[in-house]
């Protein structure tokens, strides 16, 4: 029952887009304004993947027992100009999610493994992650993976 994380591929479309949809559900829970239906759901895959090409990045599956139990999307960013040069290039993860039957097994910090070695090997100095205000389970797992809290991005409802 080891996990493999690899690339994904077109013949991982459906599993994404049925894991986008469990993804949107989960954070509409939180924030109470994601569209969870499966048309949304491909839309938003098709979103990730469209930027994931156009940052020259990477969409890894998680998979296990032939099955794909998650996913990591991410791609590669420069820094704004008053960063020192040698610390502008670092990638991004912009979605990260885990099946809820496999969470808590090591899904979450294999993907990551396999981010941060897209990441070296693509020259990024760090690696970078956004959590939802309210997904407790998801910061303290990055946390424990040795990411560091940098800002705080605040908004409000007009």
């Amino acid at each position: 029952m080891s996990i493999v994380i690899r690339p994904a591929t077109a013949a991982d479309t459906e599993a994404l887009i049925t894991h986008f949809q469990a993804l949107n559900a989960f954070e509409d829970a939180i924030t109470h304004t994601i569209l969870t239906d499966r048309s949304a759901a491909d839309a938003t895959w098709q979103a990730a993947a469209a930027g994931v090409a156009e940052a020259d990045g990477v969409t890894l599956v998680a998979e296990r027992d032939d099955a794909v139990v998650g996913f990591l999307c991410m791609g590669m960013r420069e820094d704004d100009v008053y960063v020192r040069p040698e610390h502008r290039r670092f990638a991004h993860v912009t979605d990260l999610f885990v099946a809820e039957h496999a969470r808590g097994q090591g899904v979450a910090r294999a993907l990551m493994t396999g981010a941060e070695q897209f990441a070296r090997q693509n020259g990024a100095t760090r690696l970078t992650i956004a959590v939802l205000k309210g997904n407790s389970g998801a910061e303290e797992a990055y946390l424990a993976m040795g990411f560091e809290p940098v800002s705080t991005r605040l908004s409000k409802p007009l």
